[in-house]
């Protein structure tokens, strides 16, 4: 079910974008050809910004910047390819002499990224609603360490530690599995019952079992907290609080 309204939901985004590009001049055919050229730009405007979120780093405000101007170029190249396509299908067309007679809309950055970040907002919204109204069922997760495939329960998982380009699994009664799997895919793997407290840890919520200014407790070890993630733990230490 969740899967069938993700699907509509990109459906119905690429057939509104649709009636925007047909009302600059485009037949339906397309426009929706044109605005299935949207979708990379929606999907960066998604995804960037929590891998931004998920790396520590001094300078965020910067990166983000750096992020959006990427975006909004590459989504501009994207439909100035799209643009010179429909005109190479066309008949009677020299795309040579009329690459350029783009509607200036679609070469306008500030309705590029206004129109990728709606979508992308309203996407992220959807998914949200739509985890917490269908929650996953598998509470197993399949993983490959050292060339063998490791099947664990989630709730078998107290963290994952990141090394340099390598990351380690640490299972409550001591096991440790390394793959190469980033940090960052890793929180999206486990879904909420983890939190990311720093950089280099991602960390089950109901493994805590001690909460201090710059640490965590998780069974019998000590984990750092950066700065940046100390917000992510203030309920848990509320929870704490009230459960002693």
């Amino acid at each position: 079910m969740k899967n069938l309204f993700t699907a509509t939901y990109w459906i119905a985004s690429i057939f509104l974008i649709a009636l925007i590009v047909v009302s600059l001049g485009y037949s339906f055919p397309e426009a929706l050809f044109m605005a299935s050229f949207f979708l990379p730009g929606v999907f960066l405007s998604l995804y960037i910004p929590e891998k931004i979120r998920g790396e520590e780093s001094d300078k965020p405000f910067q990166n983000t910047v750096y992020a959006i101007l990427g975006a909004v170029f590459a989504e501009t190249s994207l439909l100035l390819s799209a643009h010179f396509i429909i005109l190479l299908m066309r008949n009677g067309q020299n795309p040579q002499t009329e690459y350029f007679d783009m509607p200036e809309l679609l070469l306008n950055p500030v309705f590029i990224m206004l129109a990728t970040t709606s979508f992308a907002a309203a996407g992220h919204f959807l998914q949200k609603r739509l985890q917490a109204r269908y929650p996953d069922k598998a509470e197993n997760i399949t993983f490959i360490s050292d060339r063998i495939h490791i099947t664990l329960s989630i709730n078998e998982i107290i963290y994952i530690e990141s090394n340099d380009t390598k990351t380690c699994v640490v299972t409550e009664d001591g096991r440790k599995y390394y793959n190469k799997t980033p940090i960052s895919r890793w929180e999206d793997l486990l879904g909420d019952k983890f939190i990311r407290i720093h950089r280099s840890y991602l960390v089950r919520k109901n493994a805590i079992i001690e909460v201090c200014n710059d640490k965590i407790i998780i069974g019998n070890e000590p984990l750092p907290v950066s700065r940046k993630y100390k917000a992510n733990i203030k309920h848990i230490s509320k929870r704490l609080y009230h459960e002693q």
